[in-house]
């Protein structure tokens, strides 16, 4: 609608010629575009801003890709100093084993103390020379007590020279037999402990005699 006071053309207004409505003494066209961005204006700074924030963006949302890595030939000499484009875990497995077993043998062992072992390592002497003493008196009677006599000198009366013969003789045959070699096995399963044939020997020599049980209980015990 025309403003108050300004005056048109009837003529043209009759013949619809919307061209050329236009108020006399000046006024916008009908066909005027209308203002643009910033009213119609461009502001120099608004659009270095607008360029600086989506350079910005670009630059912080673009994935980083990898450089490009000079190879140089094998035994040549880098002009300068050369970086690796990215860290790399290598395990080094020789280098680590021998690390790990050196450590391992290094390593001291560590020990619980149980209390029981001493009272178990007893029973277990006790319980082998208790079958050992059983079947020298089941084979041999009274000659078995009659030869450990002769180790606790002083502790008894002297035995007799010919029934001491005589009873040594009989601890021979026995300990020569297969019932005393079936014996024998058993007393070293229930040691757990492998006997040397050293030790064999100096057991035999004794006749298993219980003292030695004794003593070396009170050798694990202390």
């Amino acid at each position: 609608m025309t403003p108050p006071g300004q005056i048109i053309d009837f003529d043209a207004f009759k013949k619809k010629d919307a061209a050329s409505l236009v108020p006399r003494g000046g006024g916008k066209r009908p066909d005027t575009p209308e203002p643009g961005w910033f009213g119609g204006r461009i502001d120099p700074k608004a659009v270095a801003l607008l360029l600086v924030t989506a350079l910005f963006l670009a630059i912080i949302m673009t994935p980083t890709g990898r450089t490009a890595v000079t190879v140089y030939p094998v035994d040549s000499i880098a002009p300068r100093n050369v970086r690796a484009a990215e860290d790399l875990l290598i395990e080094d497995t020789l280098s680590t084993e021998k690390i790990r077993q050196t450590t391992q043998e290094q390593a001291l062992d560590l020990y619980d103390l149980d209390d029981r072992a001493s009272a178990k390592v007893a029973d277990v002497l006790k319980s082998s020379f208790d079958l050992m003493t059983g079947a020298y008196t089941v084979q041999t009677g009274q000659a078995h007590r009659l030869v450990l006599r002769e180790f606790e000198k002083g502790s008894a009366p002297p035995t007799p020279p010919a029934a001491l013969e005589e009873a040594r003789r009989a601890l021979a045959k026995f300990e020569g037999s297969a019932r005393f070699a079936e014996v024998e096995k058993e007393f070293g399963e229930r040691l757990t402990v492998p006997l040397s044939k050293r030790d064999v020997a100096t057991l035999r020599a004794y006749h298993y005699w219980p003292m030695i049980g004794m003593v070396i209980d009170g050798a694990v015990s202390r």
